[in-house]
């Protein structure tokens, strides 16, 4: 079984000291997300309304803004027309990520019989959306989602589909493939980062402020980072050098929303030495091609 993290004897506290050169590398963890841009939107159905594509971008802003992953970034004021046109507008906003998303089919069918009859029938109608979530630095697309919706609704001779309709479908499509599909692989491709806020039992556990609501969960490990100040033996101008400590931190059974607590995998003094109150921690990818945004 695990220790109880309040039933060892606190650290002394003993504070990482940041040099000036380093102090913009290691804000980095305070609350810095990555940040994206929505947009690039298309129709590919005969139900090509403004007004459809412009919901559609308003609630994908909306459910993306629910992950609380990313500080979004506004898009062009017209919705572009090329992928390409969206990565250039991506990038001159300074974003990460983009994310798009495409009406790619609509379908109708008419089912029941007495279509004459008031409520006799009804339309079937299914709409098929693919949302990407896309790399703006390099191109790539690192996940696809695509998912069907349909809804029955009540058919009268010769009324067309209503726009509210097709909105109602690519919005219901939007919201699964957010809250499911798309928050999972967008948790895996973000590096979790934070600082060690205090130590105990001779730095065998430490409390960190990342919890459940920040994706953390208890197949996670964690490395700590040590940041020095070094000299480019060239131009002999110093910066900062980013070292990873040589052991990693689990997390314990100890985790709830807001906080966990981390399992030091290490009992070297030479390595202890190095953690401290402040240290800063990144999750280790489990996946090298989805750890995109390095923190380095």
């Amino acid at each position: 079984g695990q220790l109880e993290p309040t039933m060892l004897a606190d650290d002394p506290t003993e504070r990482y000291e940041v040099s000036p050169e380093c102090a913009d590398t290691y804000a980095l963890a305070d609350g810095k997300k990555p940040k994206i841009v929505i947009d690039g939107f298309s129709n590919k159905t005969l139900y090509t309304s403004d007004k459809i594509l412009q919901a559609l971008r308003e609630n994908m802003e909306t459910m993306v803004t629910s992950l609380d992953t990313f500080t979004i970034l506004p898009a062009s004021e017209e919705n572009s027309k090329t992928l390409k046109d969206s990565i250039d507008i991506a990038q001159a906003r300074g974003a990460d990520y983009l994310m798009t998303a495409s009406i790619e089919a609509m379908d109708s069918k008419i089912v029941g019989d007495a279509c004459a009859e008031e409520g006799g029938c009804k339309y079937n109608v299914s709409l098929v959306l693919t949302a990407n979530y896309i790399n703006v630095n390099t191109g790539e697309q690192l996940h696809s989602a695509k998912l069907t919706t349909s809804v029955a609704i009540p058919y009268s001779n010769g009324e067309t589909i209503s726009d509210d309709t097709v909105i109602a479908l690519a919005n219901s499509a939007v919201k699964n493939i957010v809250s499911t599909a798309m928050r999972d692989e967008t948790l895996k491709a973000i590096p979790l980062r934070t600082y060690i806020v205090e130590l105990r039992g001779n730095k065998q556990v430490a409390l960190v402020t990342l919890g459940v609501s920040s994706g953390l969960s208890s197949d996670m490990l964690f490395r700590p980072y040590e940041l020095k100040v070094q000299t480019d033996f060239v131009t002999g101008k110093t910066y900062c050098h980013i070292t990873p400590m040589p052991f990693t931190m689990s997390v314990s059974d100890y985790v709830n929303s807001t906080g966990a607590w981390l399992k030091v995998n290490t009992t070297k003094k030479q390595h202890l030495e190095k953690l401290k109150t402040g240290t800063l921690i990144q999750r280790v990818p489990t996946d090298k091609k989805k750890s995109i945004i390095g923190l380095f």
